[in-house]
């Protein structure tokens, strides 16, 4: 594939993250008219940009925090 072909998909990737291959291949569809979705998914990967947000997690599960006395006491106090 040539370089002006992957610095467009990487600039509309960079502005789009969540952006699927069919949709830039619909919107580049002269640039990309001999390339195959699957290989355009691909190519995405390859950039290395995940729409996926981390989980939130708490430092402390609720079990840990009943079990510290240092956070029932400042618990009680902000009460």
């Amino acid at each position: 594939m040539p370089k002006r072909t992957l610095k467009v998909l990487k600039k509309l990737v960079e502005a789009e993250h969540r952006i699927t291959a069919k949709e830039l291949k619909e919107k580049n569809s002269q640039l990309l008219q001999q390339v195959s979705v699957w290989e355009i998914h691909h190519l995405k990967n390859d950039l290395s940009f995940d729409h996926r947000a981390p989980q939130h997690k708490p430092i402390l599960t609720e079990k840990q925090k009943q079990k510290c006395p240092i956070l029932k006491e400042i618990s009680k106090v902000g009460q």
